[in-house]
């Protein structure tokens, strides 16, 4: 929900003397700690469209963690965290 709307709905629902509650939740590091093999798992036993399954599982798929050094590069696999600043992010 946009701010805007947000804040429209809270005035309106004051004015209108109704109760307003406003819940958000930050939780830390969700999207640095989660791990591909928990998405995997969750997207397997979804009743989500195969389609859709492969599309998420293919985002998650073959990433590299690339640290250069003064020795040369140093290059990981990454199995756990969300692709941020995406549309997807938010759903994986």
């Amino acid at each position: 929900m946009a701010i805007s709307k947000l804040l429209d709905t809270i005035h309106k629902g004051k004015a209108s003397g109704d109760h307003v509650l406003v819940l958000s939740i930050d939780i830390k590091g969700a999207f640095d700690n989660i791990q591909h093999s928990s998405i995997s798992s969750y997207l397997d036993n979804s009743k989500c469209p195969a389609n859709i399954v492969n599309i998420f599982k293919n985002l998650l798929q073959n990433r590299k963690v690339i640290l250069n050094t003064c020795e040369g590069p140093a290059i990981r696999d990454q199995k756990q965290g969300c692709p941020q600043g995406s549309c997807s992010g938010p759903a994986l």
